[in-house]
């Protein structure tokens, strides 16, 4: 039982600090902290340090503890988990540069959010209805003001908003130099765009 509360607290840090990519949506899971209460098919992501710290612990409790009652509830929590990603090192790499909130820094679009925002090519089906809210990624941004990478912190819609972002990111996006040393030639920046329909 010791060793099955150092797995929920290992979760609680792993909630803490990393980002969980929820392509659909449930309830009752190792994202249970969420605002999300619609409870449909799962397809999550758990990337990061403290996520395979999780898949650590959870693993030496199944070999150590086979006879455990909660040996169910360990097994239903590693099969949620899944295996660690290939592209994990990358993720954590990524994790491991500064943020723009820590030095302080808000990064300028270059040639403005609102002219940024005319580039996105929202679907089709889209067009003539009225839309609210915003969609917020995390930017990895050169000091030269390049985008190297991003990824997205909010909620997926599913309406295709996100691909014309990305799309818009890949192509148009560009901030101003960042003043950076060259210790740090990359920060990773939240930046929340508002849907303009």
């Amino acid at each position: 039982m010791v060793h099955f509360e150092a797995i929920r607290q290992y979760i609680k840090l792993a909630r803490k600090h990393e980002i969980i990519d929820m392509k659909s949506i449930i309830t009752d899971s190792l994202a249970a902290d969420s605002t999300v209460t619609d409870s449909t098919a799962i397809e999550m992501e758990f990337r990061g340090a403290y996520w395979d710290s999780v898949r650590t612990i959870l693993n030496e409790h199944q070999e150590q503890f086979s006879g455990n009652p909660i040996r169910k509830k360990v097994d239903k929590l590693s099969e949620e988990l899944g295996p660690i990603k290939e592209n994990q090192p990358q993720q954590q790499q990524s994790n491991s540069i500064g943020t723009c909130r820590e030095r302080g820094i808000k990064p300028e679009i270059s040639q403005g959010m609102d002219s940024f925002l005319e580039t996105v090519n929202y679907p089709e089906q889209l067009k003539g209805t009225n839309l609210a809210g915003s969609v917020e990624y995390e930017i990895r941004i050169s000091s030269s003001g390049q985008v190297q990478g991003y990824e997205l912190v909010s909620q997926k819609t599913n309406l295709g908003i996100e691909d014309a972002f990305e799309e818009a990111i890949q192509n148009h996006l560009a901030f101003a130099p960042l003043d950076l040393d060259e210790s740090t030639p990359v920060l990773r920046c939240r930046i929340s765009f508002p849907i303009s329909k």
